[in-house]
């Protein structure tokens, strides 16, 4: 069946939380260790993931989580009109020139615009403020200079990605957090990786070393909350209670870095690891004992039972529509996690 057209999925006007998949072209292991030339390429891993920064604190988009592998970059992400709407014309001409400055200082960085190019760009704004809040164009910003790079590091032309990119329209809170886990553990379903702890270049990792790493310092110096050390993960949404008001939905105390406060999901980062490793080891494990002894509270927050939740996390990446809204989920008595999963579910 032919794949909807994005324009008829994704919305200018609405808030939208979106599931993208962008993989290498011929899924070539062009971002890790190239079994063919033997290279390793980890450091475009490392672009990847300050492309992504630095675009997360121009546009008006949420980065809910990231993974980076080795052949393929997917994310979670939240346009937010809203606070596009917000700023004004000035704001938007600025970080517009931000992203496509056309002057440049010779360290690389844009050169700071002139009033007559900031005036052309304020007489565009009500071309450049939507495009501000595009997941199309935030994936295209992200997409294109990564290609770039890697060209001109090969010495080479062509293709970099694999087209355009997939994505998956998440309808409900329960379908975001089911794309959140996805994303995170993508690392260690390939093989990639044994462990969030060393699943690296995930949202998941971020937050657990940034964690550590303030406890480490608020036992070192006896600092409280109030003096938060320098985070890896200030980029992301935050994790309920973290370091963001759970249901803030005004722009970011910190808008150089994020669009805005509002968490990824009503979840602390705490139950939701905990979500993420229980999720890890039925998938390793399998069987009704695993999912029924220790089957975290979250999930009756969701209405969700074990096999519920692992059906719907194990259709993520099987999916091949648009839109993943919960009712198509269905309760199922299944004794492995996967068990009774098909390409459109109904309820029995």
């Amino acid at each position: 069946m032919a794949r909807i057209n994005r324009r008829l999925v994704l919305s200018e006007t609405e808030i939208q939380t979106v599931k993208c998949v962008n993989r290498c072209v011929r899924r070539a292991f062009l971002c890790g260790d190239d079994p063919l030339t033997g290279r390793n390429l980890d450091h475009r891993k490392v672009w990847i993931r300050d492309r992504l920064a630095f675009l997360a604190g121009i546009f008006s988009i949420d980065v809910l989580s990231y993974s980076v592998l080795s052949d393929q970059l997917t994310l979670t992400l939240r346009s937010r009109p809203d606070i596009a709407g917000q700023w004004d014309d000035l704001d938007v001409a600025k970080r517009w020139w931000r992203l496509f400055p056309q002057r440049r200082l010779k360290d690389g960085s844009p050169d700071q615009p002139t009033d007559l190019e900031l005036r052309v760009l304020v007489a565009r704004v009500a071309e450049l403020r939507p495009r501000l809040s595009s997941i199309s164009w935030f994936m295209r910003c992200t997409a294109e200079v990564i290609a770039r790079w890697a060209n001109a590091e090969d010495q080479c032309t062509g293709r970099f990605w694999e087209g355009r990119f997939k994505c998956t329209l998440l309808n409900d809170e329960a379908a975001i957090l089911g794309g959140l886990v996805h994303v995170d553990l993508l690392a260690i379903q390939r093989g990639f990786a044994t462990s969030p702890e060393e699943s690296t270049f995930t949202g998941l990792n971020d937050r657990i070393h940034d964690a550590l790493n303030q406890s480490k310092r608020t036992a070192a110096t006896n600092t409280g909350p109030d003096q938060p050390v320098a985070r890896t993960s200030d980029w992301l949404s935050p994790m309920k209670g973290s370091d963001g008001p759970s249901a803030s939905t005004s722009a970011s105390s910190c808008p150089q870095r994020r669009a805005s406060d509002r968490c990824c999901v009503d979840v602390s980062l705490n139950d939701y690891r905990h979500l993420a490793e229980w999720t890890l080891e039925c998938i390793r494990v399998g069987g009704p004992r695993c999912i029924e002894e220790s089957e975290p509270q979250i999930l009756r927050r969701m209405q969700l039972d074990g096999p519920a939740w692992l059906t719907l996390f194990s259709s993520f990446s099987r999916r091949r529509r648009c839109a993943f809204p919960i009712n198509q989920i269905f309760q199922t008595g299944a004794p492995g996690p996967v068990a009774g999963i098909t390409g459109n579910p109904s309820p029995p």
